[in-house]
């Protein structure tokens, strides 16, 4: 099966191809800004690489969110316009379920996944090792960064963009958390693909209209800013 499979829920950006049974091919991009000018032409490059089209493709891949307002509308809108000139069948995986794919669960009994909700917010997942697999202890929140601190389990593996900004924040804590490689700290669309390829149950098809809208968690800067002044 053709696999197109791409993130554009943070600063760093990924698109992966999948192709019967030749490798995974993946395209990363580290960059605040950008991902709408190179999404596609990332996206062309690997098709040409092996010799498809994009209407070779069999079903396409996106990190639904949590995370970027901006770069979780390029995705989406970028999907949409694929489908709407070749119709196939989409598949989506929240971003906290995404970075899991990667992080070992060896010598760690649970995983917590931060990413930057900006204003302060981290969007928190709690995982726990059951049998050398991350299994969710509830769902993807967004939490005001004291709050996700206490919500965290003592010596936790810590993951997620959130420490780009925020790592001296969890390793000044009295929890003795264990901090991921920064090369762990973003989801890959290469995740989607595998999570896919091994029926987890984090990989949701998408088929309503609701579903091929981004999740978001919270409002927007400007919308919670003015949820602020009627407070006022």
């Amino acid at each position: 099966m053709n696999l197109l499979a791409f993130d554009t829920s943070g600063p760093v950006m990924s698109v992966a191809l999948k192709c019967g049974n030749t490798p995974i091919l993946e395209k990363v991009r580290s960059a605040a800004w950008g991902h709408m000018e190179e999404l596609l032409p990332f996206a062309d490059e690997l098709l040409r690489e092996r010799n498809l089209k994009i209407t070779d493709v069999e079903s396409f891949l996106l990190n639904r969110g949590p995370g970027s307002f901006t770069g979780l509308r390029i995705g989406f809108s970028t999907l949409l316009g694929l489908i709407a000139a070749n119709p196939k069948p989409c598949f989506g995986v929240d971003s906290l379920d995404l970075l899991t794919e990667r992080i070992p669960c060896e010598n760690h009994s649970h995983l917590a996944v931060c990413l930057d909700a900006f204003r302060s917010k981290f969007y928190t997942k709690i995982f726990e090792n059951k049998n050398n697999q991350w299994q969710a202890c509830g769902s993807s929140q967004a939490l005001e960064m004291n709050q996700a601190l206490e919500l965290i389990p003592e010596k936790a593996f810590i993951s997620g963009n959130a420490l780009d900004r925020y790592r001296n924040l969890f390793e000044a804590s009295q929890k003795s958390f264990t901090i991921a490689a920064q090369d762990l700290w973003s989801p890959r669309a290469s995740s989607l693909i595998r999570l896919y390829q091994n029926d987890s149950p984090a990989v949701k098809k998408l088929v309503s209209s609701e579903d091929f809208l981004p999740v978001y968690l919270r409002l927007s800067e400007p919308e919670e800013r003015k949820a602020e002044l009627k407070l006022k």
